[in-house]
């Protein structure tokens, strides 16, 4: 029998790829599987190393309990250019402003590391599955909680299905920080004691509202950590990294219900912790004076309008004596009280300006947030704009921000403006209205 030796070869050669596909998918000698969740630039904030990345760290932690699984995360906060290591699964949550980073990141990973596969969640996902499809391998709708062993076994088995729903909520999990370099989780977050060394967190996360101008993929709805997870993570910051204050992202930081708030801030003032964080207005005094013994430094408030018109139009749901009376209750509390403020939204009146300035004046809060009205994908404004008088949505995610307009920065305004109204006002004066009342902000001492 005659020896072919290019056959031999080949066979090398095609044993070699076999073996090296295994290999990268731990399929020999039970390698972990290695994976990467990706944390966008963050372009949209001046401050980019403010806010950790709660939800990035959150899934992390929980993935990191699966031990066949080498768990990283690839933080481009405001080091977009750093070099993307080689993983097997990168994973990418995806709000609607960084769909366009994510889109073109995904494609140079592909061509560095054409093996490797990607898969996207997050709100934008979960609201239009079928359009992010087209650029990641697979896609999770809703909180990815309970589906990564799933998809992990499908990986293995190569058999990833190009959807996943998860429903299940376990939010109890604490997300550690250790994926991120120290220096990145503490900051200077409050504006009343900016020596207070300081992170963010959440303990609760929804909100049992909608408003008109907010995405929220399950409506209605608020999960919050037990009471003895919480003060773990409380102490697991104060223990890891010498924390002495935490800036709150829930929606509602404090309870809504008092007996559920009396119980909740009695533990957390035996945490021996300063906190701030965002409440809806109408919390009773009493409440917020237990708050502010519970080591409560600052809260702020949605107003996003003066105008009681537009709060109907908006779905608000809160009035205008009531948002005056908690901000007074805070004031006489101790607490300080940042109110913030959509400019642009449809039903203003002509003297939105003039009215706006006069409650602010009144109320004197200690920091005022003013910032522009973005359409997001999935929010009512989206879904039914003409209910809102909006008649034209710009599609184009680069230009859209988390925070539009809070900075006077008249290019970027102009840029970012998404919508147009059919009878209210127009761009150019969206923008003159914004500019006006920041440098009114500016002025009076109140864009702090």
């Amino acid at each position: 029998m005659r020896f072919n030796k290019q056959y031999f070869v080949d066979s090398l050669e095609i044993f070699d790829m076999i073996f090296l596909i295994l290999l990268q998918r731990g399929c020999l000698l039970k390698m972990p599987i290695r994976a990467s969740f990706i944390v966008s630039s963050w372009y949209y904030w001046i401050n980019p190393i403010k806010q950790q990345p709660l939800t990035q760290l959150y899934l992390a932690t929980l993935l990191d309990e699966n031990a066949d699984v080498d768990v990283g995360l690839i933080d481009l906060r405001g080091n977009p250019n750093i070099e993307i290591p080689e993983r097997d699964i990168y994973f990418y949550t995806i709000i609607s402003p960084d769909f366009q980073e994510l889109i073109d990141l995904n494609a140079q990973i592909r061509n560095k590391y054409p093996a490797a596969v990607h898969v996207a969640g997050g709100i934008h996902a979960s609201f239009y599955p079928h359009e992010v499809k087209r650029y990641f391998d697979s896609v999770v709708i809703g909180d990815g909680e309970e589906i990564f062993n799933i998809i992990l076994e499908d990986y293995k088995k190569g058999s990833l299905l190009p959807i996943y729903k998860n429903s299940s909520k376990k939010f109890q999990t604490m997300p550690k920080r250790h994926f991120i370099p120290k220096e990145r989780v503490i900051s200077s977050l409050f504006k009343s004691r900016p020596e207070i060394r300081a992170t963010t967190a959440f303990f609760s996360k929804g909100c049992p509202f909608l408003c008109g101008f907010c995405a929220n993929y399950e409506p209605h709805q608020l999960y919050r950590k037990t009471i003895d997870n919480i003060i773990a993570e409380i102490d697991y910051l104060k223990s890891e990294y010498s924390i002495e204050g935490i800036a709150l992202v829930d929606d509602i930081c404090i309870p809504l219900a008092e007996n559920q708030a009396d119980e909740y801030l009695k533990r957390v003032r035996h945490a021996n912790i300063y906190w701030r964080g965002q409440t809806r207005a109408g919390v009773p005094q009493k409440i917020l004076a237990k708050a502010r013994e519970a080591g409560c430094l600052e809260l702020a408030f949605g107003a996003e309008s003066v105008s009681p018109e537009v709060l109907k139009i908006i779905d608000k749901r809160v009035e205008i004596a009531t948002l005056k009376q908690t901000i007074k209750d805070c004031k006489d509390v101790g607490i300080w009280v940042q109110i913030c403020l959509i400019n642009g939204l449809p039903g203003e009146p002509e003297n939105v300006v003039e009215i706006t300035k006069e409650f602010i004046n009144e109320v004197n809060p200690n920091s005022v947030v003013l910032c522009s009205l973005l359409v997001y994908p999935g929010s009512p404004f989206f879904i039914n704009p003409k209910k809102y008088g909006i008649t034209r949505i710009d599609m184009d995610y680069r230009k859209y921000q988390v925070v539009i307009s809070r900075f006077k920065d008249i290019d970027t305004n102009r840029r970012n403006l998404n919508f147009r109204y059919e009878n209210g006002f127009s761009e150019e004066q969206i923008i003159e209205h914004l500019l006006e009342l920041q440098n009114f902000l500016t002025d009076e001492g109140y864009n702090k």
